[in-house]
């Protein structure tokens, strides 16, 4: 998947723009460990942020966002494991950085983050 391709379908899902900047430090940590560009790694982050204003997607608002994007589907397992793979941090939410390590994991066969 092309770096396009996430925001497009990112932006399919009803995103765009806020305005509260990114940490330089996760924007930082983002370039460092994904193949993200500033560009690309800011653009995601407005439309996280307009998805998730308080910043934690929760498995909710995850699992309405994968409704709406594979209708049909049984959705639970494949949340668990989502949470269970991206929530590094157990706060039962994937923030922004988790979220973006998890697209780039994701979309380049990458095994860790």
């Amino acid at each position: 998947m092309s770096q396009s391709s996430v925001i497009e379908n990112k932006t399919i899902m009803g995103c765009s723009g806020s305005k509260e900047p990114l940490d330089p430090e996760d924007l930082e940590y983002l370039l460092l460990h994904t193949k993200y560009d500033e560009h690309i790694i800011q653009q995601l982050y407005q439309n996280f942020k307009k998805d998730c204003p308080d910043g934690e997607l929760s498995r909710n608002k995850f699992y309405e966002m994968y409704l709406a994007s594979f209708p049909g589907e049984n959705a639970d397992k494949f949340i668990d494991h989502a949470f269970k793979t991206f929530d590094t941090d157990g706060s039962g939410y994937i923030d922004f950085k988790e979220f973006i390590l998890a697209i780039d994991s994701i979309t380049t066969g990458k095994t860790t983050m």
